[in-house]
Formats: structure tokens, sequence, C-alpha cells
């Protein structure tokens, strides 16, 4: 059985998910070819969000995710037409840490192609500092997420650039409108690990809730991953009144979603980032140091809690005073992101 569902689902990802363009596109289209490395094809609407995002930047090229599970005539185009690779792309989740495939970008570097790092997040702890202080060793295009990974990724490349996240890319004043105050609030938790303060926080996030609910507001659940959903279930068995909405395909039904609400709180990275690219008032759960970075990226530091701090007053608190966030600030930061992601790889794509 084990054998049938790994099957299975290496024919959803490489097949049926729409990341991959087709063969002959590869071969016989007069766009470059750009190798992407990230995250992709776990039901994650954050890696989703990125690959968008980075779509945008190259729209009139093609990317080609280099993934374990993908087609296996592209596996076998990547592997014998190294030289109609233009370059590499390294995509924006936090992925420069661990490494896979680091012979393959091995000889593609060999090849002398180059690099573009769009808004990656770095690991504390590089555990495969060769193979990166390889791949990024000569002069790159783009930059890391923010001051945090800049100071991570020095110990294989300095100096390197701050790009903001990813998905400033497709930031928009159309989705950074002002609305008026109504009763929807949208919420999320989830994560791929434990982490210190967890239970504490959920437990006064529950006390949370049930302010909201009595204040007569709609709270509406927002999972961003599977593993979302069954938080979400578990949730809707303490409060019935929460409703469960459907993780969101793409930016601009998500940021319907982000625009019809009055505040916005979860432990996703990339709900933080679709509330602040929606100009959504909001609180991020900084569970992880990439939180952290994505706030100081913007210099608003102050909007994190850390989860072991996270009362249920400090959040009424914030509730409250949702109205008093400088968004005129954070704008002019991510059009800054925004713009410099797309010189960067504008001037990347003609250099190859």
């Amino acid at each position: 059985m084990k054998l049938i569902h790994k099957i299975k689902n290496f024919y959803k990802i490489a097949y049926q998910m729409g990341h991959y363009p087709s063969l002959s596109t590869v071969l016989f289209s007069r766009k470059k070819v750009f190798v992407y490395y990230g995250f992709l094809g776990d039901n994650n609407y954050g890696d989703e969000l990125v690959y968008e995002a980075t779509k945008a930047l190259f729209k009139e090229h093609t990317l080609l995710p280099v993934r374990r599970q993908m087609p296996f005539s592209l596996r076998f185009f990547l592997n014998n037409k190294k030289s109609k690779i233009a370059g590499i792309v390294i995509g924006g989740g936090t992925l420069i840490g661990p490494f896979w495939e680091p012979e393959y970008f091995a000889s593609l570097i060999q090849l002398g192609k180059r690099v573009y790092v769009h808004g990656t997040g770095v690991h504390k702890v590089i555990d495969q500092q060769q193979p990166w202080r390889q791949l990024l060793e000569k002069t790159i295009a783009g930059g890391v997420r923010g001051p945090l990974s800049v100071e991570n990724v020095a110990v294989v490349k300095k100096p390197m650039n701050i790009a903001g996240d990813a998905a400033f890319a497709i930031f928009s004043d159309k989705s950074f409108v002002t609305r008026k105050d109504n009763k929807n609030v949208l919420i999320n938790l989830g994560t791929h690990a434990d982490y210190v303060g967890q239970e504490y926080f959920r437990k006064e996030f529950d006390q949370f809730i049930g302010f909201l609910l009595k204040q007569g507001y709609n709270v509406l659940y927002l999972p961003f991953h599977e593993v979302d959903v069954e938080l979400g279930e578990m949730l809707i068995g303490k409060f019935p009144q929460i409703r469960m909405l459907k993780q969101p395909n793409g930016f601009n039904e998500c940021a319907v979603l982000f625009a019809d609400c009055a505040f916005a709180i979860g432990e996703r990275l990339h709900f933080t980032v679709m509330a602040i690219m929606t100009k959504s008032p909001f609180i991020s759960i900084n569970y992880a140091k990439k939180h952290e970075d994505l706030l100081l990226s913007l210099s608003i530091p102050e909007i994190g809690l850390l989860p072991a701090e996270a009362s249920h007053e400090k959040m009424i608190a914030a509730f409250n005073s949702r109205e008093d966030f400088d968004w005129e600030a954070t704008r002019q930061k991510m059009i800054g992101y925004r713009d410099f992601q797309l010189k960067e790889a504008a001037d990347y794509i003609s250099a190859n």
C-alpha cells in the first residue's frame, strides 16, 4: 500500500498540479529556461504564492522546478540539455540551510550558469555550507528576505542584499486599499513542527477567539496547508461558530478574503505576508525567526509577538488599536522591495 501511495503522490505532483512546463516549451520555444529551486507540491499556499510571484518576474520566460517528483521527460531534459538552461532561480521559502541535489546544481555552476535569489530566507545554521558556498560564490542577482537572513548567510556569502519577501514582487496598490471596519476576523493555525511556547499561545488564542465571538465578530478560519485544516477542525470543535474557509487558489483569490476582514492573526508566515500586502490589521505570531526577519525587513518588529508572550490581553489590545498602524511607511517599503526585485530580475535575464 505504501508503494501505491508513493506512486499516486508522484503522479499527482509531477503531472497534475500545473507546476511544470511542457517538454515542447523547453525544447522548442524561444523563451529562456531557468531552473527553479524551491518547495512545491505539498499543498502549501505559501510555496504556491512565492512561485506565483517568481513566475510574474520571469513571465516572458520559462521556470522549470527541479524536484524529485517531476515528469520523466523533463528530468531527461535537465540531465542532458544543460546548455539550454539560462540560469538558476533560488525561490522564496526559507531555503538556504539544507540542500537537495547539490551535484546537479554544482554541474550548472561549472558551466557558468548564474544565480538569482528571490527573497530567500536563510537558516541560522546552514547544514551544507560547501554546496551553498559554491552556488553563491560568484556575483549573484536579487537578495534574501531580511536582515537576519543577511546575517546568517554571511558564513557562505557576503555581502547580500535584502529583497524582502518573494511575494512582494506582485504587490499592487489594487489590493492595498482602505476598507471600512466590518465584522470578519481571519485566523490561522499551522506549522511544520512544534515550537517553544506553542501550548501557551494556543490556550490564549482560544480566549481571544472567545472574546471576538462575544463581541459579535465572525471568526473565519483560513487554512494554508492540509495540517491547518486539522487544527481548524479542532478549533471548531470548541467554537462551532467558527467558519472554515477553503485554501485559496492564488494571490487574487486570497486577497479578496483579506480585504473583507477587520483583523488577521495566524501562525503561517505567508498568512502574515498576505495581511501586510492587503492592508489588513494583523498580529504576527513569531514562532520562528523567519517571522522576525520579515517584520525587521519592513521596520515593524513591534507587530510580532513571541508565542510564549502572546497573552489574550495583548491580542485584545492589538485588536482594539488596529486602526493606529502606519500603513504608508510599510507600503513604501514594499514598493521599494518590489521595484528592486523587478530590476534585479530584468538585469539578470538580459545578462543570461
